[in-house]
């Protein structure tokens, strides 16, 4: 279980069921002929064309040119999708729909939810901000065809139009996020550096955060409960030591050296505040902190 919880194995993981759902998606959506379905199984292939753009990139150092492809194919997807969705205002169209295009739809909602709360766990474990940020989007993608299903029954219920409203969301979502790539990429050629991660959700930064900070005050009750490291200024020092990057290459491997050494007497204060540490000098661990830390090492933290 360990093994699979490691970035490696989530991301082959995640890129191998990213693949399969696509291969089933494809003709579920030209069976029915649903707007929303098309356009959702076009936003499927432009994903498994993305990261396979990214991986080339990374494997042979054109991570800039791998970003100008993908953003190119999801303007020309955007564009495509939101063309057939005003069309079928224009020209209505009644899909037909059979047991196989709903049951594709209704199963990729629990799919990509499981698949998210994989990837989120993964992601967490590791400090893996790409993992995490995965993690969201396959949120979204259950949200998508939670919706997409929306549209299926409206079909069955002989409202067809919900499901060309639903198409045009999907439409419009694959054409803000090529925006927000768009912008990154233009940013990036006039600083001469890669795109950063700032179309990243808030959440999943903020998440990753957290877990770092509960990382280092399980740490620092290690060091003060088993190794009997009691003075501040020396739990100041150990702590400064590991959460240096260049003496722990670790951290900056899986995205986590930007503020670790900042959140080292925070996390001293904060474990004094709570009443887990005794906030004299020396400093000792209390009660409470001996049973968090415990906590932490069976689930081997």
């Amino acid at each position: 279980m360990h093994r699979l919880l490691q970035p490696s194995a989530a991301a082959t993981a995640t890129m191998a069921a990213q693949l399969a759902i696509t291969i089933i998606k494809i003709p579920a959506a030209l069976l029915s002929g649903s707007t929303a379905q098309l356009n959702d199984a076009a936003e499927e292939v432009l994903d498994v064309i993305a990261s396979a753009m990214v991986y080339l990139g990374v494997r042979f150092h054109t991570e800039r040119l791998a970003n100008i492809v993908v953003v190119a194919l999801m303007a020309g997807t955007g564009c495509i999708t939101l063309a057939l969705a005003v069309h079928r205002f224009a020209v209505p169209v009644t899909p037909a729909v059979s047991w196989y295009p709903l049951t594709v739809a209704a199963a990729s909602v629990p799919v990509y939810a499981v698949r998210s709360a994989y990837e989120r766990s993964a992601g967490l474990r590791s400090g893996n901000v790409s993992l995490v940020s995965q993690s969201v989007d396959s949120r979204n993608h259950a949200l998508a065809g939670l919706a997409v299903t929306i549209g299926l029954i409206s079909i069955i219920l002989h409202a067809a139009v919900i499901d060309t409203l639903i198409g045009l969301a999907l439409a419009l979502t694959i054409l803000k996020s090529c925006a927000g790539l768009t912008r990154d990429l233009i940013r990036s050629l006039r600083s001469g550096q890669q795109p950063g991660l700032s179309r990243y959700s808030l959440w999943a930064a903020d998440r990753l955060k957290q877990v770092i900070r509960t990382r280092i005050e399980t740490w620092l009750l290690y060091l003060i409960g088993t190794e009997n490291v009691t003075a501040r200024a020396d739990l100041l020092r150990r702590g400064l030591a590991a959460a240096d990057p260049d003496v722990n290459p670790l951290l900056r491997e899986y995205g986590m050296e930007a503020d670790a050494r900042a959140m080292i007497e925070p996390a001293i204060d904060d474990l004094i505040q709570r009443g887990l540490l005794a906030g004299t000098e020396p400093l000792a661990i209390t009660a409470a902190g001996r049973r968090q830390l415990q906590h932490a090492l069976r689930r081997r933290f």
